[in-house]
């Protein structure tokens, strides 16, 4: 599997929320950095991500979307441009994201996420008087 493909293969396994495909992919000892992101956060290990990222805020996310435009990769590094999109059409733009991925074993090892995260602002205090919630995952 090429790095490339480890990395389709966490995306899928993200959104459809396959929890044992999920922690196979990843490494024991992962990094998910998300500093600019709404609900901001630092988690160390699969199952502390696949737990608190895509569970723990299942609900809270739902109808967003991540939709990736271009994948680059760089030795142990891949790097994914993209854009994430709400359904509910609340957010008036898409906001753009990167993801870097670190790969060592054919796993992945760090996360970091890059985010124009002024539009989810932007949607997330609209969401508060209209009861709207949305998932990542």
């Amino acid at each position: 599997m090429t790095n490339i493909e480890v990395i389709q293969e966490f995306y899928r396994s993200f959104r459809e929320k396959d929890d044992e495909a999920f922690r196979q992919i990843c490494s024991d000892d992962l990094e998910w950095i998300d500093e600019g992101f709404p609900h901001r956060a630092m988690h160390k290990g699969a199952d502390a991500v696949f737990e608190r990222v895509c569970q723990g805020q299942s609900g809270q996310w739902e109808g967003v979307t991540y939709h990736i435009e271009k994948i680059l990769e760089s030795g142990s590094a891949v790097v994914v441009f993209g854009h994430y999109e709400d359904s509910h059409q609340v957010a008036q733009k898409a906001a753009k994201a990167a993801h870097v991925y670190d790969i060592r074993d054919r796993k992945v090892c760090r996360f970091r996420m890059f985010a124009d995260s002024h539009p989810m602002w932007e949607a997330m205090s609209t969401f508060s008087g209209n009861g709207v919630s949305q998932s990542f995952c």
